[in-house]
């Protein structure tokens, strides 16, 4: 008996504290039910999204915003340097992207879903730290790094300087030195972006050195510390000339402008000056083709080969590869003409000197020079001159065209040339005495007749039989007369 009556008691115990256990924490589980808000359409108090307080914002605004905040990180910009050189980039363009978009998700359950411990355990956080930031996750494209590095790099590398020289207001020749140049390497360069912006940069301008390779420049500056003296030089008037001629000599004269021949190098015109079209910016003027003047892209840069002709030979270089015109021109001597045509004719000559050679060329007041600077060596008692020597001359012909692109009764003439068979000599004098005769060349030059074109638009038969009646004359004058 004593030993159930014991039993009942104990249980009678553990009855009654469990009760009071249970009266005791009831008050506590209330209050955190009644402290944690329902389920809500809006954020709670002191939630952030990067930097965007979302606080009350519903679902679709909270979604607006991290488009919105993607989307201004994708405009930031990243400058990429190399040397004294740099570029802009966007993060975009590299290839941005984000990933946990469910960060939106995120930031409408916190301290509004989920049990009453979790509910909260939040709001007891953003009572203690006053908000909850949500970070977004950026990652970047490797490929589109390198694809937009490469797109930049024409900005970015910087092409080797050579040696060059100046020509100072006074004629004297200063050397410059060398630059050397350089070249963003594209892997190693995408490699360095990609892990400076996955682990050191969020928004904002940025900025990165990149991989790069020196690109070594030419020349030697102390060997052209020696070319002081005028050596050649040579000059032609243009006058006359129309723009578009003027523009062909003058663009071919700024391309040979500033070479620098180094001893045993050969000057090649065609390959300096480049293809004489229009996508080099040559325009159309008149040019020799097979005997007749015509128009022709680069018109006129024979004038510029045959005045760096007359330089070289004042400077008595090896002149290795000259041609005559197919007529004579009216800007030179016969002979002392230097014609070009793309891959048919060349004008080459080869530094045969001990000492660098500089070419400076200028097209103004009417005429287009050039003048040649090296280390004067030849004697100064010892004097040059040129002279063109004709073999054989054939004097021009008459002849008459009808022209039906001209007036009735207009005469224009072309042509009206002599063929000449011709030498170029040059005279070598010691203290003003003649010692020594060198011929230079030989050239040959086609006759070009005289051609007179008759307009003959809306001439009636009558003219047209009095106009055959004097071409019959082969007298100009006679055919005027019959046109009245």
């Amino acid at each position: 008996m004593n030993q159930k009556k014991q039993r009942r008691r104990r249980l009678i115990t553990i009855i009654i504290a469990v009760i009071l256990a249970v009266v005791m924490v009831l008050p506590v589980l209330m209050q955190l039910v009644m402290a944690a808000p329902p389920d809500q359409d809006s954020c709670s108090e002191g939630v952030y999204l990067e930097d965007i307080n979302v606080t009350g914002m519903a679902q679709s605004e909270v979604q607006k915003a991290y488009e919105q905040k993607l989307a201004d990180l994708s405009d930031d910009v990243i400058v990429l340097t190399m040397g004294d050189t740099s570029t802009e980039i966007t993060a975009g363009e590299l290839g941005l992207s984000c990933t946990n978009p469910e960060v939106v998700d995120l930031a409408m359950l916190i301290g509004q879903k989920g049990n009453v411990l979790r509910r909260y355990q939040a709001d007891l956080y953003l009572q203690e730290n006053g908000s909850i930031v949500l970070p977004l996750r950026l990652a970047f494209d490797e490929k589109a790094i390198r694809i937009a590095l490469t797109g930049k790099q024409d900005e970015i590398n910087t092409e080797p300087v050579p040696v060059t020289m100046v020509l100072n207001d006074d004629q004297t020749m200063t050397a410059v030195d060398k630059v050397d140049g350089l070249k963003v390497q594209i892997e190693e360069s995408a490699e360095k972006i990609h892990t400076y912006l996955e682990q050191d940069w969020h928004g904002g301008l940025g900025g990165i050195e990149l991989v790069s390779k020196v690109v070594p420049a030419t020349g030697n500056i102390d060997a052209l510390s020696g070319v002081k003296d005028l050596i050649g030089s040579g000059s032609t008037s243009y006058s006359g000339s129309d723009e578009a001629r003027i523009h062909n000599i003058r663009m071919a004269a700024e391309k040979i402008s500033g070479t620098i021949l180094y001893p045993g190098e050969e000057f090649d015109f065609n390959q300096v000056v480049g293809e004489t079209s229009e996508e080099n910016g040559y325009e159309m003027a008149g040019a020799y083709e097979n005997g007749e003047i015509v128009e022709s892209f680069g018109g006129g840069i024979c004038q510029v080969s045959t005045t760096l002709y007359r330089a070289v030979l004042e400077a008595e270089l090896e002149v290795s590869e000259r041609y005559p015109h197919s007529m004579t021109v009216n800007y030179v001597l016969p002979s002392f003409d230097a014609a070009i045509a793309d891959d048919v004719k060349n004008f080459c000559f080869v530094n045969d000197t001990d000492t660098p050679i500089y070419i400076h060329g200028a097209v103004e007041d009417g005429y287009v020079t050039f003048e040649l600077y090296g280390k004067e060596s030849r004697d100064p008692a010892r004097t040059i001159e040129f002279e063109s020597r004709t073999i054989n001359e054939t004097e021009f012909t008459t002849q008459f065209v009808y022209d039906n692109e001209l007036e009735a009764g207009d005469i224009t003439a072309t042509g009206g040339r002599n063929g000449l068979e011709t030498e170029a000599w040059k005279l070598v004098y010691q203290n003003g005495e003649k010692v020594d005769e060198i011929q230079i060349n030989s050239s040959e030059y086609s006759m070009s007749p005289l051609t007179y074109h008759i307009g003959t638009l809306g001439a009636s038969d009558d003219f047209i039989e009095r106009m055959d009646q004097a071409i019959q004359t082969n007298d100009i004058e006679a055919v005027k007369a019959a046109i009245g």
